[in-house]
């Protein structure tokens, strides 16, 4: 048996960067097992893929480290029998992206421990964890001005027939909280009037075949400066609903909605191969025109304010007494 556990914590806690994980490599074993020494080693590391780019993909290890928790000795080259545990510790960076999963690529954590055995194929496991990202403070203007977009900016030739003016109150908002996008339509068909609006969360992603030296600021393909067939873009939806608004030909109407946003989002970042951040859509149908109309409007995730952190110091497992607290969990 060889699994690994994490101190005082949850399978699914979430890290921030800088924190300390302590754990230990577990065995267990009837017998005792010659062994040459235990290994454990982390990474982080993004990574992208897709067909037709023409630059080969490079994944980014922004984050490495190794330690040898047991080795053999003079007269000590066997493991014991029964249950062993092998502590370790090691920090985070104070600065590295979230953990993600996104259509093209990836940001991952990984801890891995192995047993090196002389003659026998050497034992592995390895899991993942989690990181977030931390608390920063916004532009004011982001969390009090009101934004708003519309149709006459997305496409011209579809607004001479139904305009949309979407608002929001804010451009800045955290895991959980409810949007009151604000929809404005003017219907200028003759006959045809508007029954429904669609309103979408989106998570816009935006990918790079290799680390680039500065993280694009937008996940719009237009802004990036690789050619097009070496990034890529992607629109996930996280939530939609369609609500009844009933617009006559020739008229304008104004209603607020309500949509939430999952507690689970990832927050919005920007890294050297991909680019996060959301936005809300409201989608009309283009009637005559058998094409829908829609507009869309960005927005930020960050993760609300946690009580201050200390600076945490790495265990020191010299005392039995210290490790006493572990949390084994596979």
């Amino acid at each position: 048996m060889l699994r690994i556990a994490f101190y005082n914590g949850p399978y699914d806690r979430k890290y921030l960067p800088g924190s300390v994980l302590t754990g230990c490599v577990v065995t267990g074993n009837r017998t005792p097992m010659s062994a040459r020494f235990v290994k454990v080693e982390w990474e982080g590391r993004s990574s992208t893929c897709w067909s037709g780019a023409s630059d080969a993909f490079a994944p980014c290890v922004f984050f490495k480290g190794e330690k040898l928790v047991w080795q053999q000795d003079v007269g000590t080259t066997k493991i014991f029998a029964g249950v062993q545990h092998f502590r370790f510790s090691f920090r985070l960076p104070d600065e590295c992206p979230p953990s993600f999963n996104g259509k093209f690529g990836s940001i991952e954590y990984t801890i891995k421990g192995t047993i090196n055995r002389p003659i026998l194929p050497n034992l592995h496991f390895e899991r993942k964890f989690t990181v977030t990202k931390p608390f920063a403070n916004p532009d004011a203007n982001l969390m009090t001005r009101c934004w708003s977009t519309s149709t006459d900016r997305v496409d011209a030739k579809k607004a001479n027939e139904v305009e949309i003016t979407l608002s929001l109150p804010k451009r800045v908002y955290y895991p959980g909280d409810v949007l009151v996008p604000q929809v404005s339509i003017k219907n200028n068909f003759e006959l045809t009037p508007v029954t429904r609006v669609d309103l979408y969360l989106h998570q816009l992603s935006h990918y790079h075949t290799s680390p680039q030296e500065r993280p694009c600021r937008s996940v719009y393909p237009v802004d990036c400066p690789l050619r097009a067939e070496n990034q890529e873009f992607s629109w996930e939806i996280v939530e939609q609903r369609g609500v009844e608004m009933k617009v006559q030909p020739q008229e304008r109407k104004t209603e607020e909605f309500h949509i939430n946003l999952p507690l689970d989002v990832v927050p919005s970042f920007e890294h050297p191969l991909i680019t996060v951040e959301y936005a809300v859509k409201a989608v009309v149908d283009g009637g005559e025109s058998s094409e829908p109309v829609y507009c869309s409007l960005g927005f930020q995730v960050i993760n609300p304010e946690d009580e201050p952190r200390r600076a945490e110091p790495l265990a020191d497992f010299r005392s039995e007494r210290n490790f006493a607290n572990f949390f084994v969990m596979d």
